[in-house]
């Protein structure tokens, strides 16, 4: 009977051990952030590295910790198929990132929603991989192709002057969204679309290309590149066309978006500047309380570092408290409660809020696109859609 006892007491004990030690496991947020990590944005992973600070301090005490590490996939697609296959294996990982690749990423949503992996992306996705499937555990976190070539257009009405436009787009999918976004507003907006060419073409035959451009009477260019030319090369192009077209207003996406190189070039900061750029992410600025804890955020940021991060500091930064809080939250470090949370609840982070329909696209009832000034800095705009 002593040893029955002593046996049930042994079973009981390990049990407790393992319910213990799962506990610990299932409050253990691991984020598996994909990326080129030469080319981040600049403050983007310091955006990461901040939140995983706070929430640790601020969750330690509830047993929560969270980590994350960088799968560095170089802009390769192979590479980056690589790293899907080993973090759906690695059930260690609560959360994917997606990457700066659109194409990875496509892959990546259907195999981290078909394992149950929350997979979250901060850049855009292609339009079609939410709109043609229902995956629960995916979530983009910008807009979408086909609402950023609308704001392209709205913003060419509300800035510009100039009503004939020539669209200048590669033929990846994305591109063609954004393309076909500011074609549609055509007849609403009153702009008048004299041209469409190929992005590679234009870049291979500008001198043929802009005096195509000129004969026709264009007022502005709208330039969806892709992923096929740095930052160099496009703002090389700016340059180029500043050089034979002095008043030909210039739009893009964020292709374009490279402050780190703009506020290193005084030339090229006067080239950029009423240059239009789509904020493929939305700030939302009217809350003073969270303007003034932003501008804080900043100013202390800018004493450390020098200088003021960028705008993809905040969306990583939110992107990750909002993993983060939602698990605490919830209680939990399962990806598909955190997600479940998600769709039903979206999140409010510093500066900005998300909130996602059934199919984990962003809802957005605003826009905001940004003018380019002549000292580096941007005039940001919002407007209701």
């Amino acid at each position: 009977m002593k040893k029955r006892i002593m046996g049930i007491l042994a079973l009981l004990l390990v049990a407790m051990l393992c319910v213990s030690c799962g506990t610990s496991d299932d409050k253990t947020v691991k984020i598996a952030v994909m990326g080129d990590k030469d080319n981040f944005y600049p403050d983007y992973e310091s955006g990461i590295i901040r939140a995983i600070e706070d929430l640790n301090n601020e969750y330690a005490d509830m047993g929560f910790s969270f980590e994350y590490a960088v799968y560095d996939d170089n802009s390769s697609y192979e590479k980056g198929a690589q790293i899907i296959d080993e973090l759906a294996d690695d059930e260690s990982v609560t959360v994917v990132i997606g990457s700066r690749d659109i194409d990875i990423n496509k892959t990546a949503a259907y195999v981290f929603n078909e394992g149950n992996k929350l997979f979250v992306v901060p850049y855009a996705l292609y339009d079609s991989v939410y709109e043609s499937n229902n995956y629960k555990n995916v979530f983009s976190l910008a807009s979408s192709g086909n609402k950023l070539g609308t704001c392209l257009a709205v913003a060419a009405v509300r800035e510009t002057n100039a009503k004939r436009w020539a669209v200048c787009a590669a033929d990846d999918e994305f591109s063609m969204s954004k393309m076909r976004g500011f074609l549609q507003s055509e007849k609403s907006s009153g702009i008048n679309i004299v041209d469409c060419s190929d992005i590679v073409t234009f870049m291979s035959d500008f001198d043929n290309e802009i005096n195509r451009l000129k004969l026709l009477g264009t007022e502005g260019i709208v330039i969806f590149p892709g992923n096929a030319y740095t930052s160099g090369e496009l703002f090389d192009l700016i340059k180029a066309i500043r050089r034979e077209a002095p008043e030909m207003v210039c739009m893009g996406d964020n292709g374009f978006d490279d402050s780190a190189k703009i506020l290193a070039d005084p030339e090229l900061m006067e080239d950029m500047s009423g240059f239009i750029l789509a904020n493929e992410f939305l700030k939302i600025n009217d809350d003073a309380e969270e303007v003034a804890k932003f501008d804080k955020m900043r100013a202390d940021f800018a004493e450390e570092h020098g200088n003021k991060f960028d705008l993809w500091h905040l969306q990583a930064y939110n992107m990750i408290r909002m993993i983060g809080d939602t698990a605490v939250r919830s209680n939990t470090a399962e990806s598909t409660k955190i997600a479940e949370i998600l769709h039903k609840e979206g999140y409010d982070g510093l500066c900005q809020k998300f909130v996602f329909n059934d199919k984990g696209s962003q809802v957005l009832d605003t826009i905001q696109y940004f003018v380019m000034k002549d000292d580096g800095t941007t005039r940001e705009i919002t407007i209701d859609e």
